[in-house]
């Protein structure tokens, strides 16, 4: 029974260890969980990242030496077209889609810890930016405001208001990891 219980215990610390994403730049290293939220931008590795690309939303569920598999949630398809018009394609994933990119077309990716941290992310910046957005209003209001208690108390108000939103804002970012054309490359390992 002893030994039983010593076999499923190293059976399960060697299953639940070791499931990183591991990425390096210089001389940083960074392990990344697989079970994270991953917010990919994939091209040809050629073209610049503002032009033809695809944007996946998903997990990684595999990793290979040359290549990741992600379980999608989304897939947005960007093409610059005729006139330099900028086109993007949704296409609609389903439950449990899942698709291989080869690690030297990942252009740049951000993760979050889960898809609900990823949706309360998006959540805070909407709200800091309604923030930034009625501060200036509000400081903007106070010129034409005549009374002068009125117009301080409105151009404070603006500030504060300003103010919360901008720190929420740079509170909530997350580092974007680039795999080229940067001054820090990342690049996976």
């Amino acid at each position: 029974m002893k030994l039983f219980v010593f076999v499923f215990t190293i059976f399960n610390v060697s299953i639940c260890h070791g499931q990183f994403l591991k990425i390096s730049a210089a001389s940083k290293s960074v392990e990344i969980p697989h079970d994270s939220y991953f917010i990919m931008k994939i091209g040809d590795g050629l073209t610049n990242e503002c032009c033809n690309y695809i944007k996946a939303n998903g997990s990684i569920i595999n990793e290979t030496t040359d290549s990741l598999t992600m379980d999608l949630n989304s897939l947005v398809v960007y093409n610059k077209a005729i006139s330099d018009r900028k086109f993007n394609k949704v296409i609609n994933i389903g439950p449990h889609a899942f698709n291989k990119f080869a690690k030297t077309d990942i252009l740049s990716f951000k993760y979050y810890k889960s898809q609900k941290n990823y949706t309360s992310n998006k959540t805070i910046k909407t709200i800091s930016t309604v923030l930034i957005l009625t501060g200036i209003t509000t400081a903007v209001n106070s010129f034409f405001v005549k009374n002068s208690s009125d117009k301080n108390l409105l151009l404070y108000a603006g500030g504060a208001q300003f103010g919360v939103g901008l720190i929420t804002f740079a509170l909530s970012r997350h580092k974007k990891y680039q795999t080229y054309e940067k001054k820090q490359i990342w690049s996976f390992d």
